[in-house]
């Protein structure tokens, strides 16, 4: 806990970082603006100034949006074979050695690395993919979130969690059509996990 902010969470930590960079007046100023924007009429399908292609309005529903004229694929999804050796994905039958062969779990970070080396081709490269941590409700059918004292927890499921996180490499290539697909036994795929692999 650190003292000089106040309670230990986020709106206690941020407000008294914000005391410290932002006068009264300047915190209100931006509050106002914050508020104004929250009001601007949303912006209908328009140009996108630089980009070249026309944006999609903004909102939150069960959709995964894009711009017109554009598509989106899974490449990989938590569970994907990266290893040769990698068996099927079994949601149901999950285990730490099966999981350090797949592909991890929570991806939020991609790196794009173009092939041969040093080249900067735009169409076959290896993608680095970050995977940060787990939501064991969501990845153990039945299980449920754990409560605070993780009674529910087993060494294979923490096993399982920690094949889990860590990182990915899959090679990938662009083809004729524009898609985007993973290059079967690639010298190159790895996941790297906290056991070292």
């Amino acid at each position: 806990m650190n003292e000089r902010f106040g309670r230990h969470n986020g709106a206690a930590a941020f407000g008294g970082m914000a005391k410290l960079r932002l006068t009264r007046r300047g915190f209100l100023g931006a509050g106002l603006a914050f508020a104004a924007a929250g009001t601007v009429p949303r912006a209908s399908a328009a140009k996108t100034a630089g980009f070249g292609f026309e944006a999609i309005t903004h909102g939150i529903d069960g959709h995964h949006h894009v711009a017109p004229g554009h598509d989106a694929r899974v490449l990989m999804r938590w569970g994907d074979g990266v290893m040769a050796a990698a068996p099927a994905f079994d949601p149901h039958r999950q285990s730490a050695a099966a999981q350090t062969t797949q592909f991890g779990y929570n991806s939020d970070f991609i790196g794009y690395l173009p092939l041969p080396w040093g080249s900067d081709n735009s169409r076959h490269g290896l993608l680095c993919v970050n995977h940060e941590y787990c939501i064991e409700e969501l990845m153990f059918p039945g299980l449920g979130a754990y409560d605070k004292e993780f009674s529910q927890a087993t060494r294979a499921l923490a096993e399982i969690e920690m094949a889990a996180i860590g990182g990915a490499i899959v090679e990938v290539s662009r083809h004729p059509g524009g898609h985007w697909a993973v290059v079967p036994d690639s010298r190159f795929a790895r996941r790297i996990t906290t056991g070292g692999r």
